[in-house]
């Protein structure tokens, strides 16, 4: 195994990038875009959006997702131990 893996999901709601979509959001947002991150290799294995997204958007989404990988991955890696 190289990586653990991390799965985010980032959406877009009132132009607003949030993390982690609820029901509502994801049904009624303006667009969702699920991630698979291996977080300690900074890389991305899965991305896909759904909706309109500019640049500076999934730029962001990115950035979010990453910060939100972090976290996961910390306690992914505790619970293995």
């Amino acid at each position: 195994m190289r990586d653990l893996l991390v799965g985010v999901s980032i959406g877009k709601v009132s132009g607003t990038i949030v993390v982690d979509l609820n029901q509502l959001e994801d049904q009624y947002g303006e667009g969702d875009m699920p991630l698979a991150i291996m977080y300690g290799r900074g890389l991305i294995t899965l991305m896909q959006a759904d909706g309109e997204w500019t640049p500076a958007e999934v730029s962001q989404a990115v950035d979010l997702a990453f910060k939100a990988a972090e976290q996961i991955y910390k306690l992914e890696k505790n619970t293995l131990k």
